[in-house]
């Protein structure tokens, strides 16, 4: 049996407009754009410890992407784990042989990428800011 010519076109008006609205989203601006790309700074580690507080600066390098961001402390890569990007906000965690884990949310203003954090027991403190590079 054979459907008549106008329901055949009914049945295809709600694929037209799935596939219309699917091409809209695709091409929409991406908002947390301003985020992306390569930053570099310097990261500050306070550490106390029974003798004091130790600081420790080190080279710090950030690739953010729509897929995650990379991290890298004096060159060496260590894992991280994004929990949002909301331009201007991003908050991840780093993994590192100090202590596991830290948290950081990070602030974007202009073309400068900021945080501090400290851990849960306060015996580590990290301050950072990055500049973006130029592409």
């Amino acid at each position: 049996m054979r459907l008549p010519i106008g329901v055949r076109f009914l049945a295809l008006v709600p694929l037209a407009f799935a596939l219309s609205s699917c091409s809209k989203h695709s091409t929409a601006p991406d908002a947390n754009a301003a985020m992306y790309g390569s930053w570099s700074g310097t990261l500050t580690e306070t550490i106390r410890t029974s003798s004091g507080a130790q600081v420790q600066q080190s080279t710090l390098h950030l690739q953010i992407g729509p897929g995650g961001v990379g991290w890298w402390i004096n060159g060496t890569p260590q894992a991280t784990g994004v929990n949002f990007v909301r331009d201007p906000e991003i908050s991840f965690v780093v993994a590192d042989a100090v202590s596991s884990r830290i948290a950081y949310t990070a602030l974007r203003s202009g073309d400068t990428l900021s945080a501090s954090t400290s851990t849960p027991a306060g015996n580590r403190r990290d301050d950072w800011t990055v500049t973006r590079e130029a592409p």
